[in-house]
């Protein structure tokens, strides 16, 4: 879940979006997932070493408040830009 940033160069649109019978506003983004299989098994690697693919995903952003034990699922509170 960390390896999650959005792309700031894309649009970020509200839409909305019903939770358990409620109406709330996500934002959907672009952004990447971050592949960092390169650090599998390693604490720390020299600077520039690891090298990142870049996979472009979607990205729903739903208030905190409103994910509530919905289901198991990641989530994430913070979200690199």
């Amino acid at each position: 879940m960390w390896n999650y940033r959005i792309d700031l160069n894309e649009k970020i649109e509200p839409e909305n979006y019903q939770i358990n019978s409620k109406r709330v506003i996500k934002l959907k983004a672009k952004g990447y997932n971050e592949d960092l299989r390169n650090w599998e098994g390693r604490l720390y690697s020299q600077a520039g070493r690891v090298k990142e693919a870049k996979k472009k995903i979607d990205i729903n952003l739903i208030p905190y408040f409103a994910w509530a034990n919905r289901e198991e699922g990641p989530m994430v509170v913070w979200i690199r830009k």
